[in-house]
């Protein structure tokens, strides 16, 4: 139980000036022992002055700062310097409460600075930055690496490559073998210079596509074959897709897959 003398809210200081005066119970904490104080009200600050006690400088609190709480079920008051500070006065009854919020004017007490959440928040700030930065090297050196890799891959390792990719598709049972000689007689006579040995697969299905793999294999579908009605839109289609080979798009596209 917390016992104190309460003096009269009025008394007048050597100056003259009125000023509120209380004696309760100075805490470090809230559960830590208890020192005896008097707390009064002077030029803007509220002053704990700990009776019996070394220390010869009072504590000034700033009024506009303080947090001055009363709990009905203790039927006490608990001033703190601000809100969130663990250091207290406890005074008996609800009197010194009416009196300070009075004036001061009552109101939310402005929180202190959280430095723990505070250092948090810049621990997340800086987490998001690294994570940030780490997904766009990613997503700009991994077709850089792709491209280098590919320009130092041999023909015949693209081809290696290509075939592997041509094999997995299960396209043979469905090649139609005559289109596929005469679309390779007429790729021959377009007598396209190339390190690659281009070998061009027609398949009897009606999608309507082409596309080129690594090394040299090109597919090409008759349904999108039947759709041409010149041999010079048929070079277009294969130059456009013999230029895929040359240029290493699908290689480079299997090196970022690997990487990724």
């Amino acid at each position: 139980m917390i016992t104190a003398k309460v003096r009269p809210y009025n008394n007048t200081s050597p100056t003259g000036s009125t000023m509120q005066n209380w004696t309760g119970t100075y805490k470090q904490t809230t559960a830590s022992p208890g020192q005896e104080a008097e707390v009064y009200t002077e030029n803007g600050y509220l002053v704990v002055d700990i009776i019996q006690s070394g220390d010869t400088d009072p504590r000034r609190w700033k009024m506009e700062h303080i947090d001055v709480r009363y709990y009905e079920h203790m039927d006490a008051t608990f001033i703190r310097p601000f809100a969130g500070e663990p250091s207290c006065v406890v005074v008996p009854g609800k009197s010194a409460a009416d009196r300070l919020n009075s004036l001061i004017g009552y109101r939310e007490p402005p929180i202190q600075p959280d430095n723990n959440r505070k250092g948090w928040t810049r621990l997340l700030l800086l987490f998001t930055a690294v994570i940030i930065t780490i997904i766009a090297l990613y997503l700009l050196l991994v077709p850089y690496i792709a491209e280098k890799i590919a320009t130092r891959v041999s023909p015949a390792t693209e081809e290696s490559f290509g075939e592997s990719i041509y094999e997995g598709l299960a396209l043979d049972g469905h090649v139609d073998s005559a289109r596929s000689t005469l679309v390779n007689r007429f790729f021959a006579e377009m007598d396209v210079p190339s390190v690659y040995r281009v070998r061009i697969a027609v398949v009897n299905e009606p999608v309507v596509n082409a596309f080129a793999l690594p090394g040299g294999r090109i597919v090409v579908y008759t349904g999108l074959l039947d759709k041409l009605d010149s041999y010079p839109e048929l070079a277009a289609l294969l130059g456009h897709e013999f230029s895929h080979v040359q240029l290493q798009h699908s290689t480079k596209s299997v090196f970022r897959r690997i990487a990724s």
